[in-house]
């Protein structure tokens, strides 16, 4: 999740230097996989139980605000 998590910020970062929107967007794509990455194994540490609901609700919400911010990015490059 580490790993997954640093590739959001990392990603977002290297597309954002990048000149043509081409190039942009290939990374700005993979920040949003990281996302989903982050999802799915947020879910497998709520299934089994190494996270609360309450642990996982807390990372929910920050996750669809960080979500939120970098769709709207994105949304105004295109």
């Amino acid at each position: 999740m580490r790993r997954a998590a640093i590739s959001v910020i990392s990603n977002f970062v290297e597309g954002y230097l990048k000149k043509s929107k081409l190039e942009k967007d290939v990374y700005l794509e993979r920040y949003i996989n990281s996302l989903h990455e982050l999802d799915a194994q947020a879910e497998v540490c709520l299934r089994l139980k190494f996270w609360s609901e309450d642990a996982y609700n807390k990372f929910f919400n920050k996750k669809s605000e960080v979500g939120y911010l970098l769709y709207r990015y994105r949304s105004k490059l295109f």
